[in-house]
């Protein structure tokens, strides 16, 4: 089978072209630019930074003190070892917000890492570790987001336990997909 490019940006995905894609192999696709427009839809505000970060309790000292919600806003393609906390707080939000299971939470940190691995353009690729001045390589491999996904998954315990659904990829992929749909769509004319 030939591979024929897709393209990923939010208004590609609003028109539908990747519509086929729900559950497939190449989902990633989708689930990547989905990451990567929750990251720019929470992060908009040292407000918005503070609150996930009590709400999660998730601080890690490899996020530098002078890290802004903008350097957030970036998700996995942030640099100086922001992008593993920017991840892991999507991953929180997914979890809590959007109320994804602890599997989905799983299957998420797998392509940030899978789309991490395929964009990196450094011969020397590696997982998330101390580098000669902040942390480098990639960010799904870091401690704190193996700490959200334990919490995502205990999250989905307590939804089960008390017998509230669990949300569903196809359910936040369909949001989303709605979401960028209606950003995209052509302003109402008033005759």
């Amino acid at each position: 089978m030939a591979h024929m490019f897709l393209p990923t940006s939010d208004r590609a995905i609003s028109h539908g072209y990747l519509d086929d894609l729900d559950d497939g192999p190449d989902d990633h696709l989708l689930i990547a630019s989905h990451i990567a427009h929750t990251a720019r839809k929470i992060f908009n505000s040292y407000g918005d930074l503070k609150r996930l970060r009590e709400s999660s309790r998730v601080r890690t000292r490899c996020t530098p003190r002078w890290a802004t919600y903008r350097h957030f806003r970036l998700g996995i393609e942030a640099c100086w070892g922001v992008a593993a906390e920017a991840l892991a707080l999507i991953l929180y939000y997914l979890a809590v917000e959007e109320k994804m299971s602890g599997d989905d939470i799983d299957r998420y940190r797998d392509v940030a890492e899978y789309t991490w691995y395929r964009n990196a353009e450094e011969e020397d690729i590696d997982t998330w570790h101390r580098g000669d001045e902040s942390y480098e390589g990639n960010p799904a491999t870091a401690p704190v987001v193996f700490r959200v996904l334990r919490l995502a998954y205990e999250i989905g315990d307590r939804r089960a336990s008390v017998g509230e659904p669990a949300g569903s990829i196809a359910r936040s992929l369909a949001m989303y997909r709605e979401e960028m749909r209606r950003a995209n769509a052509p302003p109402l004319y008033m005759d």
